[in-house]
């Protein structure tokens, strides 16, 4: 990147890829390998959407803000490294007619298809398992299913793994645990109280206690402390975060720490210590969550202005004692981020946060998708804001970094009317 480009063109970047879809995308989520390229489809690799934004002759190509300041062999040598960024990789998006689709994105084709039994929620991968995913759908039972890449039909139907029916009429999400391909947590049908599944458990279900004066839980996100501590946090309509610790099978303890009036749309969590570094003090650990909040421009506009940012960085540490099962909580705001500008006299501004998602691995970076129709890049260890995507047509409402973003920087997003899933490269190792 040169020298002579300014901090703004710096922060502000445009997708280099643009995956046509025929309908707005609810929730997307990338795959692991599918080793070496099983699939098999009826097609020739190009992409016939009529509302691509490229051509299937074109390469791809990266579309960027500083895109004229490059030469043509910088170019060139872009389009060559994405194009084997792409290679391989594999993204589930789920829809509100009920259809989840499997896209091969190096040809950008779809490949396989899921009918749900409702309108579709959530497709998340299965952390630890390069093969699983979920697909939760809004209907009577509130269906999660686990589905497997291994297992694709001749029909290019993929087909069940396993199911659990949640009965929940709300639109909390269910939530892999980081750390962990095993252990799931699920909303339930008593709309307080939330379920931490294990698959390896003839009778998994571990039930969080209800939370009187909290309403509903909201969001849902589940992590592994280094020390492989299960940690559960519970987003809760009352605006506070609920944490729960699970060491001992059942959820022995909570901390809670209240943040807004308005719901906790989007959570997720991460062990505190870098990647592969050791509790120092195995008694004690702790995560670091990342809140997203729900926000009225005129309500936020007349909060102070330390609690109008709809965005928490939190730290929150569980002590065990030796003389007894109980442990205790010390939960702190490491701090409060604001998406966008609030000003009731302009109605400038949408405030409110539809997800969050640490990225993978290392967790050092997370991504915001606002109402505004941003994604905002923030550094974990301060809340730094890293960088701004622009270019959706509403609420962004789904993304996730691949796997390996660490290293390759790719993340994908959607918003609530765009036709498309974007493809970025922000802050790999290999960017």
């Amino acid at each position: 990147m040169s020298k002579n480009i300014n901090e703004r063109d710096r922060r502000l970047l445009d997708p280099f890829l643009n995956l046509a879809l025929p309908s707005p995308a609810v929730s997307l989520a990338f795959l692991g390998s599918n080793g070496g390229g099983k699939f098999h489809t009826d097609d020739d690799g190009s992409n016939n959407d009529k509302d691509s934004d490229s051509d299937s002759s074109e390469e791809l190509t990266f579309r960027s803000s500083l895109k004229s300041r490059q030469t043509s062999k910088a170019k060139t040598r872009n389009q060559i490294t994405r194009q084997k960024l792409m290679r391989n990789r594999h993204m589930i998006s789920s829809h509100k007619n009920g259809d989840a689709l499997l896209w091969d994105c190096g040809r950008q084709t779809k490949i396989a298809t899921i009918t749900g039994k409702g309108a579709g929620m959530a497709v998340k991968r299965i952390e630890g398992d390069q093969t699983l995913f979920l697909y939760q759908t809004r209907d009577p039972s509130g269906t999660v299913a686990i589905h497997s890449l291994d297992r694709v039909g001749a029909s290019h139907e993929l087909s069940v793994v396993r199911t659990y029916e949640t009965y929940s009429a709300t639109f909390c999400q269910a939530a892999p645990c980081r750390g962990s391909s095993h252990l799931l947590a699920l909303p339930s049908r008593q709309e307080s109280t939330a379920m931490v599944v294990d698959d390896r458990d003839p009778q998994p279900i571990f039930a969080t206690s209800p939370i009187s004066n909290a309403g509903m839980v909201t969001s849902l996100a589940m992590s592994m402390t280094n020390s492989e501590r299960p940690i559960l946090a519970c987003g809760m309509e009352s605006g506070s975060v609920i944490f729960h610790d699970f060491a001992s099978g059942r959820s022995v303890t909570r901390g809670e720490c209240h943040l807004t009036r308005d719901p906790i749309l989007a959570l997720d969590l991460a062990p505190s210590e870098s990647h592969g570094e050791k509790s120092t003090d195995p008694q004690q650990d702790s995560v670091v969550a990342v809140a997203g909040m729900a926000g009225d421009i005129v309500e936020v506009a007349e909060l102070p202005q330390d609690v109008q940012g709809r965005v928490a960085l939190l730290k929150a540490t569980v002590t065990s004692s030796d003389d007894t099962d109980l442990s205790s909580w010390k939960i702190r705001t490491r701090a409060r981020l604001s998406t966008c500008r609030v000003d009731e006299e302009t109605s400038f501004g949408k405030p409110g946060v539809a997800i969050c998602r640490f990225r993978p691995h290392d967790a050092r970076i997370f991504a915001v998708g606002g109402w505004d129709n941003r994604v905002r890049l923030f550094d974990r260890s301060k809340g730094t804001p890293m960088g701004i995507l622009r270019g959706h047509a509403g609420s962004v409402n789904a993304l996730d970094w691949a796997p390996d973003a660490a290293n390759s920087g790719l993340l994908a997003t959607a918003g609530g009317e765009d036709s498309c899933i974007s493809f970025w490269q922000c802050f790999g190792k290999d960017t």
